[in-house]
Order: structure tokens, then C-alpha cells, then sequence
């Protein structure tokens, strides 16, 4: 209540010069009541017109001077009113009256019952007795601190401080009270336990060193156990619990409440109740913490101690090496603290009726894009995360070192920056560790290492487990795949694996990429399948290699095995190596080599440089102008479209020059020449061949050996050499050539086609006379079949009366 204005012997403490003749500025000065003014055995009033400290003791009647003389038994009082500044006004022994009006004001109500009242601005109430006095704090956030009171009762019972009632005893006994009104902060007593009740409003409840029962009430309250086991009950509002040392029992209750744990002596249990509600272990430093749940409940422990916690949304954890984990750890806010900390939710399960990709962020959090409902996590501060076991999740880490465990599906898992962990466990996984030196486990299942955005060349050894980046070191094992970025790459695995077969398929991305298959003879051969897409060098192992090119000019080595190499763009220099390859040059001018066994060999576009090797092999030259050649044994040579040049080489080859202008030479053995279309030349060389102009103005020479020159549509040049060669001529052949024909070895095959519809042609001998004649100079004998013509040419002259014995009819 307001203490009144004046009473009878009012006294006002008058602003006199001090003794340097200034005026009390309010800055410790102290205030001297006039004589005969201060007490007089009648209450008094003191009112101050500064910021003040004002001590008035019982100033009673009597004393020599009226002037500070005390009594402490009388039990005289006095009433003291405050101004609009801060105040710091002390009571005395007896019932006062004191009032801070205007600012924020201290006040000691004494050692007896005292009305105290705080009026405007945010007030403090101290005092031995304090609690028995009537309190009024007036408007501002205001605070009774009880803790330098002495309490002294016989009675038993549990002490009670209403904030807005009191102080009481909970049996009833005998005791003088207080009354309390507009106060909003109390601290306890000491040294007795207590419970304490707030109110509506923003209340700090301070409680004492024993067992304690604190209720915050309505309002966003800050409730502190301190020593002893205490019960902290937030009830509404968005309360701070703080247990203290002791066995502490901290209750959220409605809204949005903060439970903190301090790290003394003994073992809390926390429930969050409903709302958002956040259990802080922040104060305890060095300690680990271990949380694990089973649905919302938690069990945890810091320093020894074992805590429990229920309905608790988010984790603000310490500065030590924590561990979450538990069922619906993914469902809270965690903020990891200090400390190198770990979430587990390998124990953890998902329940939707709709699948998404599930994202757990270690920054961010854990969500879905599906379309089922979730109460997602939100992280921070973590380094560590164990995935879920049991769906497939997409991990992401940050800046910091940390070690990210997938699930036991597909997962894809990156680490940002910082020197990283990466274990995929079971499942076609994605790794990617980002910046820093990092660890791969692949674990089972068919696993890739993202390294397409590194801008410097990687270094990977797949049998070692090692990979370099610049400066960086890196390990990894269980992976068969790779993405690589825009250096130039160099990639090395033995085949020889200690008896494992792996399929590996790697992509070199941009850069000028180099693979090198290795065999060190360490271990037993093994089935080892490389698949190597974007690589522009590539050297192969003895096994089954299928490596691809990129756009770039590749250099493809298949080495030993039965090899796939395919150059794609560029002009690309393609060898298959021992072992049946297949070997495709694409669009550029390739430079291919069969080498060794049977190859299928394809130029495909551009003007290739083709060697089919010393196995019987089978060459398209493609498109533009080809060269090939067939080396050894009897290969199958074909030109296809463009000007071609091929060599059979030593074997019985087959070539087809196919369309354009192609020179085919059949070099040794017996060779099958086919010029096909276009204007052609062919040599046979040493052996017995078969030339075939096709169609065109070709050129035919048989070479050495019994050879047979057929030169097709087109008119034709056939020089058959040495030895005894067959020329053919057919109807539709136009007009053909043979040189150096030699009556007695050569040999005319005529088509009887060439006369169909003539009677009386029944042998070589009528074929002559109806179609025959020789020139002039006796050295060309011309058969003349319409359109289609043939000449026999001998500079040595043509015997006609005897070249029926060199025709034949077919």
C-alpha cells in the first residue's frame, strides 16, 4: 500500500550546501535529518529529492542532540518516500513505511513487518523479515529477494511463498506472514526448502539450497532450483527451467520451454510436456553425452550422471563429444554444441504412406520431398551422422570433419568441405566428400566417389585405395565406380585383386584422362571388368576390357583380353592388344590397331589409319579414306564409303573396296580383291587371286600367280603378270582391256550371255568368227559383243588362227 503523504511530524530531508558550499548532487551524498526533526516518538516522514542512499535508524526522543541517536527496542517507526530517480532506501528495526514512487528503486524493509511499496519503474525488496512485510511492487518487473532472511518457527510444514499471496506454512501453524502484490521475481530463502508459486505474469523464481517445489504458473517464466532436489513446474507460457545441483525433476508444461541442465551433482529427469520444448546442456563443458530414445523418451548421460528426458523437441548439447541416437532422433532440433558430435538414427524408423527422397541435412535438418506428413528435425553444430538402416536417404555434411554412415540402400552421401568420413554400408551408393582429405567405404553393393567438380587431376589408385588431388591425400575401398572432374586424371588398378572380381565403370569427365590397367603378379588373375567412359588415354589390362572415349583425341590400349575400345570424337589412336577386340574409331580420323588374335575392327567416320594385326580379322574402314591393313593370317578388309587404300598383307585376305575410288592390294598369298563401286585399282601381288572390278573404270593386276581378273561393269584395265591368269567377260562389262595377254598360259572366260539370241555360236572357234578381229598391227585382237567389248593386247602380236585354245565358254 502507498504510504500517505504526510503524518503527523512529518519531516522532509532538506538539499543543503555541503562544506565546500555545493548542493547534494545525489552522487553518495549522505542526507542528515535536522535536529528535533527525525523521530520524535511519532512516526516521520523522509522525503528525498535525489538519487540518495537514505539510512534512517529509530530516532526517538531523549537523546542529547536529536540527532542519529537509535533505539532499537522501542519499536518506534518511520515512513520513507522515494522520488522519480533510482533510490536506495533502507527501513529500520521497526514497522516502516517506504515507498520508491518513480524509478527503479532498492528498498530494505528492515528487521520488522514494513509496507513496502515499489511504485513505477523495476524495483527490489531486500530485508531480514522482509517476507513478513506487506509488499506492493507497484508497475515494473519487480523482485523480492528473500535469501539474506532468517526464518525461525517450531513448527514443521512446508514453506510457501505465494508471489501473489505470500509467505505461509502449508499445516497452518502459527506464524506472521507477509502479503504480496504486483511483484513478478522472487529469490528464495537459503537455508529452508520451500515451494513457490508464481503468477500470471513473466515471473524468476529463484529457489532455496534444499528440496524445493517451484510452479511457474501463467506467463514465460525463469524458474531456478539451485541445490537440494527440486520439482520446477513451468506450467503456461514459455518457461527456463534450471535444475541446479541435486536430483532435479524439470516440467515444461504448455509452450515453448528451454529445461536446462547445469552439470552439478545429480540426476535429472526432464519432460518438455506439450509445445516446442528444448533440453540445454550447454554448461556442461568437457563432459560426453550419450542420448539414446526409445519413441519420445530419452536416456542420457554427461559426466557421469544418468538423466532421463520425455517430450523433449530439441537438443542444445555441450561442448563435448556427443552421441544422440535413438527412434525418432530425427525428429528433433539438435544443435550439436562444441565438440565433435554424432546423430545415430540407425535405430530409427519411418512410417508414411508416401516416399519421397529423404534429405537429412547435418545443418539443415532432416526432410522429404514425398507427400506424406513429418515432424522434421532441424541440426546444426553436428559433424557425425548414422543414417537411418532402412531407407534410402540423400546425407549431406558441411564445413566441418565428419564422418556421415548411410543406410543399408542406395544412398547419396556429401560432405561438403572438411576431412571426411564416408561409409555407405549395403546398397548402389553415391559418395561425394567434397573439399578436404577424405575416407570412402564403399561397403556392398555396386558404389561411386563423386570427384566430377575437383578442377586438379586426381590421382586414383583402385588397387591401393588411394587418391591424390593435388596436395591432398585421400583413401577409400569397397568402390567400383568414379565420376571424374575437369583435370587431367590419372586412374591405375591391377587386375590381379587378391581373388575378388569387380566390375568397375569410371567416367573421366572433362580433361585430358589417362586409365592404366595393371598386372604386378601379386595375386591370382581375376575376373575384372572395367567399363571406361570419358578417358582420352587408356591403357588395359590382360582382362575383358570395354573402355569408350570422349570427344577429345583418346589414346585406348585394350592390352591383354577380349577388349571394347571405341573412340567416339577425335582423331583417336585405338589399340586392341592380345585377345579378340572390338575396336570402333568413330568419327574422326582414327589410328587402329588389331594387333594380336581375331579383331573386329571399325573406322567408322572419318579417313582412318586401320592395321588389322596377325589374327584372321574383320575391318570396316567406315566412312572417308581409310587405310588398312590386314598384316598376317586371312583377314576380311573392308573399305566401305571414301577412297580406300588396303593392303591384304601375307595372308589369303578378302577385300572389298566397297563405293568411291579404292586401291586394294592383295600382296601375299591368294587373295579375293573386290573394288565395287567407284574406279578402282587392285593388285594382286604374289599368290593366286581373284580381282573383281565391279562396277567402274577400274584396274586389274593380277600380279604373280594363276590369277583371275573380272573387271565388271565400267570400262577396265587387266594386267595379269606373270603366270598363267583368267580374264572374265560378261554381258553389261562395256568396254575392257586385258594387257600382256599371252596365247598358251592366259585364259578368256566369256559369258555366253554376251551372244544370247545368235544362232549357230557352239564353240570358242564361232565366237571369234561372228564377233572377232584382229587390227592392223596384229597386236590387239578385239571381240566385239554390241556394246560390250573386249580387248586382247600383246605387243608381241595376237595369233588368231590359235585363240580359240585360250577362250572358254561359261
Amino acid at each position: 500500500m502507498r504510504p500517505s503523504s504526510r503524518a503527523r511530524g512529518a519531516l522532509r530531508c532538506r538539499q543543503t550546501r555541503s562544506r565546500r558550499g555545493r548542493a547534494p548532487d545525489g552522487l553518495g551524498d549522505k542526507i542528515k535529518p535536522p535536529k528535533g526533526r527525525c523521530g520524535d516518538g511519532h512516526g516521520s516522514i523522509l522525503t528525498i529529492g535525489h538519487n540518495f542512499t537514505l539510512k534512517c535508524a529509530h530516532f526517538v526522543t531523549g537523546a542529547a542532540d536529536k540527532q542519529g541517536a537509535t533505539d532499537f527496542t522501542t519499536g518506534n517507526r518511520v515512513v520513507i518516500q522515494g522520488n522519480s530517480n533510482d533510490n536506495s532506501l533502507f527501513g529500520t528495526a521497526g514497522s516502516d513505511e517506504i515507498s520508491g514512487l518513480a524509478g527503479n528503486d532498492t528498498i530494505f524493509g528492515g528487521e520488522s513487518d514494513d509496507t513496502l511499496f515499489g511504485g513505477d519503474g523495476d524495483d527490489t525488496f531486500f530485508g531480514a523479515l522482509t517476507y513478513q512485510s506487506t509488499i506492493d511492487g507497484g508497475n515494473g518487473v519487480d523482485t523480492l529477494d528473500l535469501s539474506d532472511s532468517a526464518v525461525d518457527f517450531s513448527a514443521s510444514g512446508t514453506f510457501v511463498i505465494d508471489i501473489d499471496q505470500g509467505v505461509s506454512i502449508s499445516n497452518g501453524a502459527s506464524f506472521s506472514d507477509g502479503s504480496y502484490s504486483n511483484l513478478e521475481n522472487i529469490i528464495s530463502f537459503d537455508y529452508v526448502a520451500i515451494e513457490m508459486i508464481g503468477n500470471a505474469a513473466n515471473n524468476t523464481l529463484v529457489a532455496s539450497l534444499y528440496d524445493d517445489t517451484i510452479r511457474g504458473e501463467d506467463g514465460n517464466d525463469v524458474l531456478s532450483g539451485r541445490d537440494g532436489d527440486d520439482m520446477l513446474f513451468g506450467d503456461a507460457g514459455n518457461d527456463t527451467l534450471t535444475g541446479g545441483n541435486g536430483i532435479d525433476s524439470l516440467y515444461g508444461g504448455a509452450g515453448a520451454d528451454r529445461l536446462v541442465v547445469l552439470g552439478g551433482t545429480g540426476s535429472d529427469d526432464l519432460y518438455g510436456g506439450n509445445g516446442n520444448d528444448t533440453g540445454d546442456f550447454t554448461a556442461i563443458t568437457g563432459a560426453d553425452m550419450v542420448f539414446n530414445s526409445a519413441d519420445q523418451t530419452y536416456a542420457f548421460s554427461a559426466g557421469g550422471e544418468t538423466f532421463a528426458m520425455n517430450s523433449i523437441e530439441k537438443i542444445l548439447a555441450g561442448s563435448g563429444n556427443d552421441l544422440i541416437a535413438g527412434a525418432n532422433a530425427y525428429t528433433l532440433t539438435i544443435d550439436g554444441g562444441a565438440g565433435v558430435d554424432t546423430l545415430d538414427l540407425s535405430s530409427s524408423y519411418i512410417n508414411v504412406s508416401t516416399l519421397g527422397d529423404y534429405v537429412i541435412d547435418i545443418d539443415e535438418g532432416f526432410s522429404t520431398n514425398g507427400g506424406s506428413v513429418f515432424d522434421f528435425g532441424d541440426f546444426s553444430n553436428l559433424e557425425n551422422v548414422t543414417s537411418f538402416e532402412k531407407v534410402a536417404i540423400v546425407l549431406i555434411g558441411n564445413g566441418a570433419d565428419n564422418t556421415l554412415a548411410g543406410s543399408i540402400y542406395g544412398d547419396i552421401i556429401r560432405a561438403e568441405s572438411g576431412s571426411d568420413t564416408l561409409v555407405a554400408g549395403a546398397g548402389d551408393d553415391i559418395l561425394d566428400g567434397g573439399a578436404g582429405a577424405d575416407s570412402y567405404d564403399g561397403g556392398t553393393g555396386t558404389d561411386t566417389i563423386d570427384w566430377s567438380a575437383e578442377t586438379a587431376a586426381v590421382m586414383a589408385d583402385f588397387t591401393l585405395g588411394t587418391a591424390g588431388i593435388g596436395a591432398i591425400s585421400e583413401t577409400f575401398t569397397g568402390v567400383e565406380q568414379a565420376l571424374f572432374g575437369s583435370g587431367n586424371d590419372i586412374v591405375t588398378v591391377d587386375t590381379f585383386n587378391n581373388g575378388a572380381a569387380v566390375d568397375y565403370v569410371w567416367n573421366g569427365g572433362d580433361g585430358i584422362d589417362q586409365l592404366i590397367l595393371k598386372s604386378d603378379g601379386i595375386a591370382d588373375e581375376v575376373d575384372l571388368n572395367i567399363n571406361a567412359i570419358g578417358f582420352e588415354n587408356v591403357a588395359g589390362s590382360n582382362d575383358d576390357n570395354t573402355i569408350q572415349g570422349t570427344i577429345a583425341n583418346n589414346n585406348l590400349q585394350g592390352r591383354g583380353g577380349d577388349d571394347i575400345l571405341t573412340g567416339g570424337g577425335g582423331s583417336d589412336i585405338l589399340s586392341g592388344g592380345n585377345g579378340a577386340d572390338t575396336v570402333y574409331g568413330g568419327d574422326d580420323g582414327d589410328t587402329i590397331r588389331g594387333e594380336a588374335d581375331i579383331d573386329n575392327l571399325f573406322g567408322n567416320g572419318g579417313d582412318d589409319d586401320i592395321s588389322a594385326g596377325t589374327g584372321e580379322d574383320l575391318v570396316f574402314g567406315g566412312a572417308g579414306a581409310d587405310t588398312i591393313r590386314g598384316q598376317g593370317q586371312n583377314d576380311i578388309l573392308n573399305g566401305d564409303a571414301g577412297n580406300d587404300t588396303i593392303y591384304g598383307g601375307s595372308g589369303a585376305d578378302e577385300i572389298n573396296g566397297g563405293d568411291d575410288d579404292d586401291s586394294l592390294f592383295g600382296q601375299g598369298n591368294n587373295d579375293t580383291l573386290n573394288g565395287g563401286n567407284g574406279n578402282d585399282t587392285l593388285g594382286g601381288a604374289a599368290g593366286s587371286d581373284e580381282l573383281y572390278g565391279g562396277a567402274g573404270d577400274d584396274v586389274l593386276t593380277g600380279g604373280i600367280g594363276l590369277d583371275t581378273l573380272d573387271g565388271g561393269a565400267g570400262n577396265d584395265l587387266m594386267n595379269g603378270g606373270l603366270h598363267a591368269d583368267s580374264f572374265v567377260f560378261g554381258a553389261g562389262y562395256d568396254q575392257d582391256r586385258v594387257n600382256g595377254f599371252e596365247q598358251g598360259i592366259d585364259t578368256l572366260l566369256l559369258d555366253a550371255s554376251l551372244w544370247s539370241g545368235t544362232s549357230g555360236i557352239t564353240d570358242t572357234q564361232d565366237v571369234l568368227n561372228a564377233f572377232g578381229a584382229l587390227n592392223g598391227t596384229g597386236t590387239i585382237y578385239t571381240l566385239t559383243f554390241g556394246s560390250d567389248v573386249i580387248e586382247l593386247q600383246n605387243a608381241g602380236g595376237i595369233n588368231a588362227a590359235t585363240l580359240a585354245a585360250d577362250l572358254t565358254i561359261l
